[in-house]
């Protein structure tokens, strides 16, 4: 029979509330815990365990795997060329300009932005 510690404790408990018959409980107490069975040793390296290097490769083979599987799921991106705006896109921002193509400062001015784009964006 096997006698939790919670019991043990209200055993002691009582022995301590009630001197007369406390050798009487602690004896008890004594006595279960010799008839405790020991507990079980460990297995040794069952048939088939991995050692610890065994099993370090194992699980590389594992991660391996899933990586070569999953390798989609951490890419970046394909870059995209950089794109610089072309004479009409220029006009829609900055207004009409007429027939002319874009010229001196209005084009110097957006040579110089997207220069600092293209550097700030690594292209």
């Amino acid at each position: 029979m096997t006698v939790t510690n919670q019991r043990l404790v209200e055993i002691l408990t009582t022995a301590m509330d009630k001197p007369e018959i406390a050798n009487a409980l602690i004896q008890r107490v004594i006595n279960t815990l010799n008839k405790q069975p020991e507990p079980e040793p460990l297995p040794a390296k069952s048939k088939g365990a991995l050692s610890h290097e065994e099993n370090k490769q194992h699980n590389k083979k594992i991660l391996d795997k899933f990586y070569a599987e999953n390798a989609h799921l951490y890419t970046a991106p394909p870059q995209r060329e950089w794109q610089g705006l072309t004479d009409e896109e220029i006009k829609e921002i900055v207004g009409p300009w007429g027939g002319e193509p874009i010229k001196g400062y209005t084009r110097e001015l957006i040579d110089k932005i997207e220069a600092k784009l293209k550097e700030k964006n690594g292209a």
